[in-house]
């Protein structure tokens, strides 16, 4: 078992900064979080260190943060960094420290920088990644923090900086709960002439010869909220060039007035779309309704239609809701409002498929929600209105905020960055659409992208080559048009900073129809290096190890890179071989365990077993032999031909022994009720209360995982269904794209009956490890349970045709068994795209399969047949014919136990929770068992069950399975 241990040190940063009555007040800050295996044992890892290195030019920042960590522990720690940033600001580089010097990261898809981390750390080799999840929020997971040691990193962000009241707000978006030993802040604004202003004290503003210079040094320096800096706008015109072989990036800034005459009225009814999602719990409440009660009050009154939604929606009419100061007998007052949704509770995940928009009778719609999806990728449908959608939190997912205000002809208005009566100014004033009505031959108008912000039009644009061109756009303001040139002559040249500029801009209006234009989307975040949702940025430390995943790595490391590339390459073809002849090695070696003739009658008295001197030593000896993963196996030509000839004869005992023996066969499963105190809570109550009861234990174990699912299952065992569903899927929000939570619920959702769930959950493990075969055996079984068995006989061939890393060894034989139940239930299955030697029907009257949620996790299954004989790891075939399949001591399983013929009696079954090699352990392993009777016969019944193994060596009982006339 590793000795490393994981923490997470969660920053959550912050979307507000605070100048007295200048900036618009901070949301709630929430301080870091550290989550140890053994808190009680280990200190947290701190941020020692943060140093900031800026430059501003006209309103473009590029900021480069050095944050180095510290752990106090006398014990190596992996790290995993949890961080959200404001709206705009984008990841342009990542670098790791390694033997004293900065190695920046390659730019690759998220599955496979998963995959390279994850068994790069295994071998006890330092990488780094960092991803986006969900929104904008991000993960940066670091291997090894020395004991009593430093690690050090740096994070690029870009954006354009957002205007306030002429201002242009510069953030830093970094909070810590405890004193940083030191800070360093260095902000050059060389094209700036008047003094910046800052929200944090010892600031020191030096003159240079262009423009101004920020700088700060301090030591045990406190940053309880974003460090702010206000500068004014730009006032020339300036257009800055950067050069790129043939061609060059533009960007401008131009200023433009609104007309006098720029607000229009109040719609005199509106919709509230309000998401109760669990995760929008986390929104600023209070301001949303102080920008509620803005609205109604400019309004004076208005009719009101209130839609709440997650996994399903309601919709009350509200009628007429007035202005506090407002005579309005016939309505209600805007308390009124504010009470219904102050009182409203978050659950459950958000699916916008639940809302019907062309039935709500109002002018307009506002939606105030996160724009967070988890599982359930459907937009807003059927839209015939305006839609203003409304953020306050950080990390929400603006892009999808953006696109519904987009595709309905609404606003999009960010008052985490405003303040309340900017947000309403913001909603009443007059749209400004900007056209690009033509451009100069050597600029695609598709290559020219604009926003308009606080009166200035700035631009950002891509030129073929470098000659003097020109963008003419047209300013509709309400039907008022205005045309502006930007010319490029006489720029002012930079070096760095537009083509990773204008590449995010390209990807965020790309964004805004994610599922067209996903391609073109990676391929730009590959060419430009820019972190998005489907692109990771990772860092190794040996050239080997970009060769293994072909990552294509620094230039420093280039040329070894390519040499031993070439070498791997003419490997590929011998692998892909490989993993279809040790699939068909693994049937032919279950065959002759199939044929075999094993007594049936009682043996006579024996000695116990002995236990095994060395377990995990033995364990490995085992997984050493196993023809599944083992580097080499006999010659092709014998081994693919040899199979061809047996199955026939396979095949015909198959069928010989099909009928059933005049037997009884009985499936008993162990009880599983969870006794936790919450629930002995919840029964207390009467069943109409139980929801009111779960709200009130809610407050006490919102942060614990099991909680959900120990609620739902008795609700849903109670016929509170809808109910059941929706407190289950409090998992997906809890902590974004965790494969473990999502393990979770799909298996409590296969449990429940509600398969269409279990594979939306199943598909997003896929999409984020498509290197673990489990990921593609769990859909299966899904997509089987739902009826859709193309798809799950496919996903299980899948398996079986490709190679997989050593850890799950034994999963082939597996899926060998569950591929020919499907193709011998369901004969409408296409299956002449599989090779026939994997083909055979292989019936036996007793079948058990356990597997687990979590990795690196090892978990036996036991057997004790009713001649007291135990068959487990270390005896893998027992006297009567029970055989068990490989032991998984690393994966998540499966493990399965068949007999072909079974010997009247009672089998106990049972799982040995021998232990786990996680780095974390945020959520307890949760096993799902199916027993089989007479499988791969007319007459098989199954029947599964998921239980919960809390402590390592424990063992739990699954069920009996009774055999008898």
């Amino acid at each position: 078992m590793k000795k490393q241990i994981l923490f997470t040190l969660l920053f959550l940063f912050i979307c507000n900064s605070s100048f007295a009555k200048r900036l618009p007040p901070s949301p709630l800050i929430r301080p870091p979080v550290v989550i140890l295996p053994n808190p009680a044992k280990l200190k947290p890892i701190t941020l020692s260190e943060m140093t900031i290195d800026s430059e501003i030019i006209s309103n473009i920042a590029t900021s480069t943060y050095e944050l180095v960590f510290y752990n106090p522990n006398n014990r190596v720690l992996e790290g995993e960094l949890v961080f959200s940033l404001f709206d705009g600001q984008n990841i342009i580089d990542y670098a790791l420290q390694i033997n004293g010097k900065y190695r920046h990261a390659s730019v690759i898809p998220k599955a496979i920088a998963k995959q390279a981390y994850e068994e790069t750390i295994r071998a006890r080799i330092d990488p780094s990644v960092i991803e986006k999840t969900i929104g904008n929020n991000f993960k940066t997971r670091l291997y090894p923090i020395p004991a009593k040691g430093y690690k050090r990193i740096k994070i690029t962000l870009q954006e354009t900086l957002k205007s306030r009241k002429n201002k242009l707000q510069y953030r830093i978006p970094f909070v810590t709960k405890t004193p940083l030993k030191k800070l360093n802040i260095s902000v050059n604004l060389p094209s700036l002439t008047s003094r910046p202003e800052a929200n944090y004290p010892g600031l020191k503003f030096d003159k240079v010869t262009q423009g101004q210079s920020i700088r700060l040094q301090k030591n045990n320096a406190q940053v309880k909220q974003p460090i702010t800096i206000q500068i004014a706008n730009p006032t020339k015109e300036s257009v800055f060039v950067q050069k790129a072989g043939k061609g060059s990036y533009v960007f401008s800034s131009l200023a433009y007035k609104k007309p006098a005459k720029s607000y229009r009225a109040a719609p005199k009814s509106i919709a509230i779309l309000w998401n109760t999602s669990f995760s929008n719990r986390q929104r600023n409440i209070s301001k949303e309704l102080q920008f509620l009660n803005g609205v109604i009050q400019k309004a004076g009154s208005l009719q009101v239609q209130l839609i709440t939604f997650s996994n399903q929606s309601a919709v009350k009419n509200l009628g007429l809701i007035c202005a506090q100061n407002v005579k309005c007998p016939r309505g209600k007052p805007f308390s009124f409002l504010r009470n219904a949704l102050q009182k409203l509770n978050y659950d459950g995940t958000t699916n916008y498929n639940k809302i019907v928009l062309n039935q709500l009778k109002a002018e307009e719609v506002l939606l105030f929600s996160n724009g967070i999806k988890t599982i359930f990728n459907a937009d807003l449908k059927k839209i015939n209105k305006p839609i203003t959608a409304i953020n306050s939190a950080t990390g929400s997912d603006t892009g999808v905020l953006k696109s519904i205000a987009n595709k309905s002809n609404g606003r999009f208005i960010d008052i985490s960055n405003l303040t309340v009566n900017e947000g309403i100014q913001k909603f009443l004033s007059n749209t400004v659409h900007i056209k690009v009505l033509g451009t100069s031959s050597n600029i695609n108008k598709g290559d020219v992208f604009t926003e308009f912000q606080n009166n200035r039009i700035t631009v950002f644009a891509r030129t073929k080559n470098q000659s003097n061109g020109w963008i003419q756009l047209e300013i509709n303001h309400q039907g008022q048009l205005v045309r502006k040139a930007v010319k490029l002559g006489n720029p002012v040249y930079i070096k760095h900073h537009l083509n990773s500029l204008w590449a995010a801009r390209k990807i965020e209006n790309l964004s805004l129809d994610y599922k067209r234009n996903k391609k073109s989307i990676i391929n730009l975040a590959k060419h430009y290096k820019i972190l998005t949702k489907d692109m990771s940025l990772i860092v190794l430390d040996r050239v080997e190890d970009y060769v293994r995943y072909e990552i294509l790595p620094p230039n420093e490391l280039r040329k070894k890179y390519y040499a031993l590339l070439k070498q791997k390459q003419n490997k590929k073809l011998y692998e892909k071989e490989q993993a279809l002849i040790s699939s068909i090695k693994l049937l032919q070696e279950q065959k002759v365990w199939y044929r075999k003739a094993f007594p049936k009658n009682k043996p006579k008295p024996v000695a116990p077993q002995k236990p095994v001197a060395n377990r995990r030593e033995n364990r490995e000896a085992n997984n050493e032999t196993n023809s599944e993963t083992a580097p080499s196996v006999a010659a092709p030509a014998p081994v693919m031909a040899a199979p061809r000839r047996m199955a026939k004869k396979v095949s015909g005992e198959a069928k010989r022994s099909v009928p059933p023996r005049k037997a009884k066969a009985e499936i008993k499963l162990a009880a599983f009720s969870p006794n936790a105190p919450y629930i002995k809570a919840i029964k207390a109550q009467k069943k109409a209360n139980w929801l009111k009861a779960y709200r009130q234990q809610k407050a006490k174990h919102a942060k614990q995982p099991m909680f959900y699912v120990d609620v739902a299952d008795i609700f849903y065992k109670n016929n509170l269904k809808t109910e059941s569903i929706k407190i289950l899927s409090n998992l997906l929000e809890m902590d974004f794209e965790n494969s473990e939570f999502l393990r979770v619920y799909a298996l409590k959702a296969m449990e429940l009956g509600q398969y269409h769930l279990a594979i939306k959950a199943f598909e997003k493990v896929k999409q984020l490890r498509p290197f673990e075969p489990q990921s593609f055996r769990d859909l299966a079984l899904a997509y089987g349970k739902a009826g859709q068995n193309q798809k799950a006989a496919d996903l299980l061939y899948h398996i079986l045709i490709h190679t997989w890393d050593n850890r799950f060894s034994g999963i082939k034989i597996v899926v060998i068994n569950e591929l020919n139940n499907i193709l011998m239930k369901h004969k409408n299955v296409n299956k002449r795209q599989y090779d026939k030697r994997l083909i055979t029907q292989m019936p036996v009257d007793l079948r058990i399969v356990i597997n687990w949620s979590s990795d690196n996790t090892d978990i036996d299954l036991w057997v004790v047949d009713p001649y007291k004989e135990k068959t487990f790891y270390s005896n893998k075939v027992s006297r009567i014919g029970g055989k068990i399949s490989n032991d998984i001591t690393q994966g998540y399983g499966p493990e399965e136990f068949m007999i072909k013929d079974a010997v009247m009696g009672s089998y106990k079954i049972q799982a040995n929770y021998y232990g786990n090699t996680q780095q974390k352990a945020l959520i307890p392993v949760t096993i799902r068992a199916e027993i089989y009777s007479n499988y791969g016969k007319p007459n098989e019944e199954q029947k599964e069950i998921v239980l919960r193994l809390k402590n390592q060596k424990a063992v739990i009982d699954i069920g009996k399975y009774l055999y008898r006339r």
